[in-house]
């Protein structure tokens, strides 16, 4: 689709007086443009909260319920640093995770004194439409972890990735495969080791 990727590279400046002309890399190439589409990324807003007696630690810590370090205050949002039920911890800065949470925050909030606190047991999850494809990603897949690729389907041409933490199964990305994607979420929940995971897709 004429799009290239220019990988392991950063960008050091915008190279131009009166317009822009082009960005320069950190390899020191320089890619000609008249337009740039910059993704800041989501920073927390937080700055309100420092002398709350709320925990905040890139953005406000809670626990798999949705409480903070305050009994009667819960987070929900781009805000909210959530441990989940697997250990797992962060901030998911999608509007799934937002409506996810919000339901176990108001069940809580409305539930009775005495009892059990409900949890959030789904995971993060986001996709994307590109060029005719679905991209998906499922759980917690990240640089740092193992990853292992597999070409499912009848004919072999959908690509999934997944990802494993000291032999545990902990996340999905799939291209153009969101049946199989999906399927994984149960083997995720479950705590599957990365063998029985790829077993499971690859004899289905």
């Amino acid at each position: 689709n004429g799009v290239d990727l220019h990988c392991d590279s950063l960008v050091t400046r915008l190279v131009g007086e009166d317009h822009l002309e082009g960005v320069e890399l950190s390899t020191g190439e320089v890619i000609e443009s008249s337009a740039v589409v910059v993704g800041l990324g989501v920073a927390p807003t937080v700055e309100w909260l420092q002398d709350s007696g709320l925990h905040i630690d890139n953005g406000v810590r809670c626990d798999s319920s949705g409480r903070t370090s305050a009994t009667d205050v819960f987070a929900v949002g781009d805000v909210a640093h959530w441990k989940s039920t697997t250990g797992r911890e962060g901030r998911h800065e999608h509007w799934t995770s937002a409506i996810d949470q919000a339901r176990v925050v108001a069940a809580n909030i409305l539930a009775d004194e005495d009892s059990p606190l409900e949890q959030l047991h789904d995971l993060p999850y986001f996709w994307s439409d590109m060029y005719g494809l679905k991209l998906q990603a499922l759980g917690w897949p990240g640089g740092s972890y193992e990853t292992h690729v597999l070409h499912l389907g009848p004919n072999k041409d959908k690509l999934v990735v997944l990802y494993s933490d000291e032999d545990r199964f902990i996340g999905t990305v799939g291209i153009s495969a969101p049946r199989i994607v999906m399927s994984t979420r149960a083997m995720l929940q479950a705590t599957m080791s990365i063998g029985e995971a790829k077993a499971a897709l690859l004899f289905a």
